[in-house]
């Protein structure tokens, strides 16, 4: 029964739960996710694991974090504003922590905490210029920190 149930949800993609309790009576929940099978792949993918001791911390639970960027338009002329968001998504609940947005590779503004896992950044280009974008997600306490994203340019012309 359990293995049939095991297949079913590294196939169709969903959670196993297991409980422990340990010799001083603390209770240990283990939490599994499966994204199923991927058909591109032809194999599936398991998320981190997140383990919970009764009445503590959680113990480890690290996932991936995507980061993306988007600006609401990517041509503007000098003076104009442009907004950049930040989304960071993740395969449990919406990450948390700080994202740091970087202008043809160096820091240009201060960071912004995540609001369900959205920042946004108000940029004033006061010159004809090309700007390119990227983002880095400091990480919390369910999610890694992530030094990658997508790039976004904004042309002042």
């Amino acid at each position: 029964m359990i293995w049939a149930l095991l297949a079913l949800v590294l196939l169709e993609g969903g959670a196993i739960f297991y409980e422990h309790r340990t010799t001083s009576d603390k209770l240990v929940a283990l939490r599994l996710e499966f994204d199923g099978l991927n058909s591109n792949a032809g194999a599936f993918f398991a998320a981190q694991p997140k383990a919970v001791v009764e009445g503590e911390e959680v113990v480890h639970y690290l996932g991936v974090a995507k980061v993306t960027l988007d600006t609401n338009e990517n041509q503007c002329r000098p003076g104009d504003d442009r907004v950049i968001s930040i989304t960071v998504s993740g395969q449990f609940d919406h990450p948390t922590g700080e994202v740091h947005l970087y202008d043809n590779g160096t820091a240009s503004r201060a960071s912004r905490h995540l609001a369900n896992g959205v920042a946004e950044f108000k940029v004033n280009f006061p010159l004809r210029s090309r700007h390119v974008f990227s983002a880095r997600y400091s990480g919390d306490g369910i999610y890694e920190a992530q030094g990658e994203s997508n790039t976004v340019a904004v042309n002042v012309i």
